[in-house]
């Protein structure tokens, strides 16, 4: 069984990990024994399997985290979608703010996220947010623009290469074991009439639970779809940080 490298470098398995993780800069993560990032984390591994020099996270904890305190609490009249992004009335801020969600975590203060703290796909999700299966290879830039909320993608697949699907299909196809296929299985969300639309699909406990069971679906088969991948093609990696995290 492989070990990581560092043994106080600990990658985040629990919400409140991920949460802290993607509220401290990649420059300080080290002094919180926190590896730099998940694409850094399984260098070698994509390496390995010939990804090129840009890879990228395909689902972001924190929108994922922010979509569900935002379905979970729609009816309370506290939140509010403006100018295509989700907004806290009571902060007048960005939901998307890691401070906040940090904060709306701990359910005891805020009383938003004691559902959606229990539920069992967010917590999988929390625990293999650090997976291979949430990986991918993308074209120099597309990382940052996914990730930049002014670009209304949320930092989620699916709205991302909806926009972008002929650079999807290039990537679909140009790598045999990126595994990609089962990314636009139909959930009732909506992906093709803009931001605005896909929140307003996931507006409950109910959609938004179909859609986390898609993403952890995604991750957990796209997962072991690479590892097989590996395997059946002899890959070994001596140096991997990766170690099972138990369910």
């Amino acid at each position: 069984m492989a070990q990581p490298r560092n043994p106080n470098i600990k990658k985040a398995t629990t919400i409140a990990e991920n949460l802290l993780l993607a509220n401290t800069h990649v420059d300080n993560r080290a002094a919180l024994n926190f590896p730099r990032d998940v694409e850094t984390w399984f260098k070698p591994e994509t390496s390995a399997l010939t990804w090129g020099k840009t890879v990228d996270v395909m689902y972001s904890f924190k929108s994922i985290y922010a979509l569900g305190v935002w379905a979970y609490n729609f009816s309370s009249g506290n939140f509010e979608i403006k100018n295509n992004k989700l907004r806290y009335r009571p902060e007048d801020c960005l939901l998307w703010n890691g401070d906040l969600l940090l904060r709306i975590q701990d359910y005891d203060k805020y009383g938003l996220a004691q559902k959606l703290n229990n539920n069992e796909d967010m917590k999988y999700f929390a625990r293999h947010y650090f997976s291979l299966g949430n990986l991918m290879p993308i074209w120099p830039g597309g990382n940052v623009s996914k990730g930049n909320q002014n670009n209304a993608f949320f930092d989620i697949p699916e709205l991302y290469y909806h926009y972008h699907r002929t650079w999807f299909d290039v990537i679909r196809r140009g790598f045999e074991n990126v595994f990609l296929d089962d990314l636009f299985t139909d959930v009732g969300a909506t992906y093709d009439h803009g931001l605005k639309e896909f929140f307003n699909s996931i507006h409950s406990e109910e959609s938004f639970n179909a859609f986390l069971h898609h993403v952890v679906t995604v991750i957990k088969t796209r997962d072991e779809k690479i590892k097989n991948w590996m395997s059946d093609n002899n890959i070994v990696v001596e140096d991997s940080w990766d170690y099972p995290v138990e369910d």
